[in-house]
């Protein structure tokens, strides 16, 4: 009996593959998990430079048309691929304080696919001094994970970007 046991415990074949079988699930979870979170980041940093860039745009103007507009919407678009463009949302916002520091919006103007954000039309108090104006461009997207045992079933990034405009002291939208 003694033998035996001895036998049993410096028998080795096996081992390795008992091994990888408990292993593997926790080592496929870790590789598939850093993708699914690296897609996430990627996701959300996307939405914050196109927020940026789009705001970019329209500050650059002294007058947006619709036209300019939709232009910008579909750049903003362009800005997601290889991810699909179809859960992004986009809005562009102009306000001016007059002189008196009572802040309102001037226009706003949506994408195809409306802002799904949280936030409201409104700035911080005390953003905009008397006589100020700002371009305010917000954009969110529905992010859908392709593992979706791992992440909730969708998340939303959002992100607003405040730009003054940069040719004028505010920029106007002409209808058409």
């Amino acid at each position: 009996m003694r033998a035996w046991l001895a036998r049993l415990a410096r028998a080795q074949s096996g081992a390795a593959l008992a091994e990888f079988a408990l292993v593997a699930p926790f080592m496929m979870l870790i590789l598939f998990g850093s993708i699914e979170a690296l897609q996430a980041i990627e996701t959300q940093r996307r939405v914050a430079h196109i927020s940026s860039a789009i705001a970019d745009l329209v500050a650059q103007n002294r007058i947006v048309t619709d036209s300019d507009l939709a232009d910008v919407f579909q750049a903003g678009g362009l800005l997601m691929d290889p991810l699909p463009a179809t859960t992004l949302g986009q809005r562009v916002t102009s306000f001016t304080a007059d002189s008196g520091g009572t802040v309102k919006a001037d226009w706003t103007a949506d994408a195809p696919t409306p802002y799904a954000g949280t936030e409201s039309l409104t700035l911080p108090n005390g953003y905009l001094k008397a006589n100020q104006s700002v371009v305010v461009a917000d954009v969110s997207y529905t992010y859908q994970p392709a593992l979706k045992w791992l992440l909730p079933s969708t998340l939303l990034f959002q992100k607003r970007v405040y730009l003054h405009p940069r040719l004028t002291t505010q920029v106007i939208h002409q209808a058409g």
